[in-house]
């Protein structure tokens, strides 16, 4: 019997220990089941965050995605009984700034410094167990535990994510590998954020870059602007630029030393009296004063502004100088309601702009005198051709007067004149010849200057042109013992030539009484005509004085005089070959003048194109 007892109580207690251990491994067992329901819907969830992450627009503004991380997070989080907060770096405040809201907590604060969390500073997990573990330094908290994961990539930290819940167990290995999952997914969706500003900051900078491009080229945008389009342009630039409200020019009045509005921009049907600023009075006036920019974001608070002047926020001042350093003005570009602080990079493309500002402006300025001048001479040009008409039209009657008589005396019917005076009177009437030619010279430059001289082609003998030329010219070579030649190739084609005979005979005359003038005595002029490559070449060689270099390219300028010796000098009007060369090209050929150098004389040569 005490056996079967013993044996009882031994059956009882393996029955109440193997009770005991069903009951404990069922227990175990719908604990790590609940756990892992837990976890695969916080997995499940984290996918679908992982989802909604990347559906986020790149666009949304940093706030909003801050808010909606938070907000997306509380999804996967809310089901494990775990607070969130998140700790976003302000790049502005230079802290960090919180995000959600953490019941329990006692401090309640939005920013942070920078380094309070080990998390942000050290860029590694902090965990905090109440009683067991240093607290966070940041902030106190009445949860069990908490657990600081730093929002980060390789080079870039974002922030912190805090994770906080009442319970003090440790946290579970596939939990922190959640919590792991969820900070880099929130780390990654930071930096295509991050990613995405400075993308658009280069576009920002690439299209200011491109405006600041345009500006500069506008500035210089035609270089016959008068000053007013030039500084309309410049103050177009400004504006696009800088998207000011009203953007102005004050000219630096140097007599009265005083600014003065020149121009304004950006206010359309908006006038306003122009401004007037001593040196170094308004804002305007001390950086013309100083030299440099000069800007207020509050500008009717600043002690340099001019009080009882127009009303405005924010203002900045560019002076604007020449190239040497004289004062040209200032740009002003006005913000009129929102108050405004200009950017370095804005305030030096003004800068820069106002260089190129005082070049263009300087430019327009010369333009604008240069035009003036012009007109001038234009004017001037216009009275002297009227005064050379008028006085050829003048001279001209004299001079028919005085060969009239010269041919009443030539017919002797008042006595016999003896061979001395009939020579005087041939000598007389070639001076007169000599001056009617000077008078159709005025003529003919009074016509070139209006563009009025023509020419009437028709057939001629050119041959007997320039005989009848030699011949003329033969008194006044036998006066200096010069030898007058003429050669002539191919007669019988030179016999009918469709030139003007008048103008050919007047650059004839020209150049041989030219060449008669430069010769010495016992010296040759030679005439040559002949027909090549389907056009009329004429020659007038001499053994003269000769050309130097310098001047075989200047003879046929106006008014250039040439002496016997090579020399310049008074000799005649300066007309003679300039009228030759115009009368030439009016027949569509070419004049040129060769000479071996001074003294070795001097050949004229002109082509004229060949039609029988």
């Amino acid at each position: 019997m005490k056996d079967a007892a013993v044996l009882a109580a031994q059956i009882a207690a393996l029955l109440v220990i193997l009770i005991g251990s069903i009951a404990f491994f069922s227990w175990r067992y719908r604990k790590k089941d609940r756990v892992l329901r837990q976890t695969a819907k916080a997995l499940d969830a984290t996918v679908h965050f992982l989802q909604s992450m990347n559906e986020l627009p790149l666009g949304l503004p940093s706030v909003d995605l801050q808010e909606q991380l938070w907000n997306r997070m509380q999804d996967v989080l809310r089901p494990m009984r775990i607070r969130s907060r998140l700790w976003i770096q302000d790049s502005g405040w230079k802290t960090l700034r919180g995000f959600g809201l953490l019941p329990g907590q006692k401090l309640t604060v939005q920013h942070l410094p920078i380094t309070a969390c080990p998390a942000m500073s050290e860029k590694r997990l902090f965990q905090h167990t109440r009683h067991k573990s240093p607290e966070c330094p940041s902030e106190k908290f009445t949860y069990g535990k908490h657990l600081c994961l730093p929002l980060a990539d390789d080079r870039e930290s974002f922030g912190i994510l805090f994770l906080a819940t009442e319970s003090i167990t440790p946290w579970d290995p596939q939990e922190l590998q959640l919590f792991n999952v969820l900070a880099q997914a929130i780390a990654l969706s930071l930096q295509r954020r991050s990613m995405f500003d400075k993308l658009q900051e280069k576009i920002s900078e690439l299209h200011f870059s491109f405006e600041v491009g345009s500006s500069a080229l506008s500035a210089f945008d035609g270089s016959t602007q008068s000053l007013k389009e030039t500084t309309n342009h410049i103050l177009d630039a400004v504006i696009s630029v800088l998207k000011a409200d009203r953007v102005s020019f004050m000219e630096w009045n140097a007599a009265e030393k005083v600014l003065v509005t020149h121009d304004v921009r950006g206010e359309k049907g908006v006038e306003h009296p122009p401004l007037r600023l001593g040196w170094g009075e308004g804002l305007a006036g001390w950086a013309l004063q100083t030299g440099e920019s000069y800007g207020a974001e509050y500008a009717m608070g600043d002690p340099h502004f001019a009080h009882g002047h127009q009303e405005m926020t924010s203002l900045l001042c560019v002076p604007v100088y020449t190239m040497n350093r004289e004062p040209l003005g200032v740009i002003c570009a006005v913000m009129l309601h929102k108050p405004r602080s200009f950017s370095a990079r804005e305030i030096q493309f003004l800068t820069n702009l106002s260089r190129l500002a005082g070049m263009a402006i300087e430019n327009a300025r010369l333009h604008q005198t240069s035009r003036v001048n012009i007109h001038r001479l234009h004017e001037v040009n216009q009275l002297k051709s009227e005064f050379l008409s008028l006085v050829s039209h003048d001279l001209r009657g004299p001079l028919t007067g005085i060969r009239g008589f010269a041919e009443i005396l030539k017919l002797q019917d008042n006595g016999p004149l003896n061979p001395a005076q009939l020579e005087m009177l041939e000598q007389l009437e070639r001076q007169v010849d000599h001056q009617e030619r000077m008078v159709d010279d005025l003529l003919d430059l009074a016509r070139m200057e209006k563009g009025r001289l023509s020419v009437y082609p028709k057939a001629t003998d050119l041959g007997f042109l320039l005989k009848e030329e030699m011949d003329k010219a033969i008194p006044t070579a036998k006066e200096r013992d010069i030898t007058l030649q003429l050669e002539l190739a191919d007669k019988t084609r030179l016999s009918s030539v469709c030139v003007d005979g008048g103008r050919l005979r007047q650059v004839t005359w020209n150049l041989i009484h030219n060449a008669l003038k430069f010769t010495p005595e016992k010296g040759r002029v030679t005439v040559r005509a002949a027909l090549t490559d389907m056009q009329i070449v004429v020659e007038v060689a001499d053994t003269g004085a000769g050309l130097s270099p310098e001047t075989q390219e200047r003879i046929f300028e106006k008014f250039f005089q040439v002496t016997p010796g090579g020399s310049k000098g008074a000799q005649g009007l300066g007309l003679g070959l300039a009228i030759c060369k115009e009368i030439v090209q009016a027949h569509g050929g070419q004049i040129q003048a060769f000479s071996e150098g001074l003294g070795k004389g001097t050949c004229i040569r002109f082509c004229l194109p060949f039609a029988a």
